[in-house]
């Protein structure tokens, strides 16, 4: 298996994170300076989540959210000799001239910065001419070590065009949250993080970009405090620096808000917010419902889950899944762990990595993937589905505050109680 060599260099792609960060808002249209195949992959990977999407934001309209907004110039063996930049500025044009959209995203591929189109010098051309704000994004995957963020690479083109500084006093109880993709998200993990907000007052929240249009960007430099979320490391890093940068400019508050995947995270996450907004009273209040409430609920699961025996297979690196978060919300209601898989998956600097982490809990044994066949537990949970002869509960690498615990502990009640084969903590996972 390729993730078994030690290899990790890799080459992005970072044209389907630009595209997917603006798919969903239809006043948008994306052009990919670049062959016609790479569109493909952005638009395919846009089907992929469309359905899903629109189940869990009915507000959007199918109708006009259909991938309609993505433009590709083609680019052909032609161009890569002499040149790509008259059919950019043609298929520039013939787009501003459709009069559907506010704005146009502009992303060069790999090949127009190989023959070194000046892609800059044609959008602020057909700005100049059209009158139609053209922002350029960077797509060539093979300049960058690393892939970019297509989400917070957009935001920072959008906010730099329309945002502009405003140091006048700012709307009372709002927060714009940086780095979240609205729409890749749940609407229960969109609800979390407002109800989490809630908690200590917040009262409005904008999640830029989404589908905002201008005069909905230029509210960001209004709002009291700013703040970032990204559920991976590598890229919460950035976009916290660029919240705080864009807070520092507009003179707003940031506070750092690290997603809680327990409710101890959660109560230390409301405890940092009620310092860091100046509002302790309120949050130690919520804190303290918080905990009776939480407790109450895994009162009633212990019922049927206290003494139920499981096994744990792990396919992740520990940089993405933490084992002894999944080890304490299942102790919390009284299961016991068996044994502990690791993955085929896995490279062995992974794996031990992983039972570095696992040094200060109890002794903990291990079993290989030929020991599922015959499961000494009650139940599989695992982060990657297994062949199993018992019932099996394949878990996320994460979930975010009271919300996505308690539907945590409700989908492995469901697992045990019905002894269902395979059961997916996140459905965006298979369907």
């Amino acid at each position: 298996m390729i993730r078994n060599t030690e290899r990790k260099k890799v080459i992005h792609c970072n044209l389907m994170g630009i595209y997917l960060a603006a798919a969903y808002n239809h006043r948008v249209a994306v052009v990919f300076h670049a062959p016609r195949s790479c569109s493909h992959i952005a638009y395919n990977a846009f089907l992929e989540g469309r359905a899903r999407c629109l189940r869990e934001h009915p507000e959007l309209d199918a109708a006009k959210v259909d991938g309609s907004n993505l433009y590709v110039t083609c680019l052909s063996d032609k161009e890569a000799i002499f040149g790509g930049e008259a059919l950019l500025r043609q298929c520039l044009l013939d787009v501003a001239g459709l009069s559907n959209y506010d704005y146009i995203i502009v992303a060069a591929g790999c090949v127009a910065s190989v023959i070194g189109d000046d892609v800059a010098a044609i959008c602020s051309e057909v700005e100049r001419s059209t009158g139609v704000p053209v922002l350029r994004a960077e797509g060539a995957g093979f300049m960058s070590k690393n892939e970019i963020d297509g989400m917070l690479n957009i935001t920072k083109a959008l906010c730099q065009r329309f945002v502009q500084v405003d140091k006048a006093p700012k709307q009372k109880n709002t927060v714009a949250v940086f780095g979240m993709n609205y729409f890749a998200s749940t609407r229960a993990e969109i609800a979390e993080v407002k109800r989490l907000l809630a908690l200590v007052g917040i009262k409005k929240v904008l999640f830029p970009p989404g589908a905002m249009d201008i005069k909905q960007l230029q509210e960001l430099a209004q709002v009291e405090a700013v703040t970032a979320i990204h559920s991976l490391p590598h890229n919460l890093a950035a976009v916290e620096a660029y919240a705080k940068s864009f807070a520092a400019r507009n003179e707003q508050q940031f506070f750092p808000f690290k997603i809680p995947t327990t409710m101890e995270e959660s109560y230390s996450l409301l405890k940092e917010l009620g310092e860091s907004l100046g509002r302790r009273g309120m949050a130690e209040e919520a804190i303290r419902k918080e905990k009776v409430s939480h407790e109450t609920f895994l009162g009633r699961l212990r019922k049927d889950l206290q003494g139920v025996s499981y096994v744990l297979s792990v396919s992740m690196p520990a940089r993405y899944f933490k084992i002894a978060r999944v080890l304490q919300l299942l102790d919390d209601v009284g299961m016991v762990l068996q044994d502990i898989v690791f993955g085929a998956e896995l490279t062995k600097a992974e794996i031990a990595a992983h039972k570095a982490e696992l040094e200060s809990l109890p002794a903990v044994s291990f079993l290989t993937e030929d020991d599922l066949s015959s499961l000494p537990a009650s139940l599989l949970v695992s982060t990657i589905a297994k062949e199993c002869d018992k019932p099996q509960y394949c878990i996320s690498y994460s979930r975010l505050g009271r919300t996505g615990v308690e539907s945590f502990y409700l989908k492995l009640l469901d697992t045990v109680i019905n002894e269902k084969r395979l059961v997916y903590e996140d459905e965006r996972r298979w369907n």
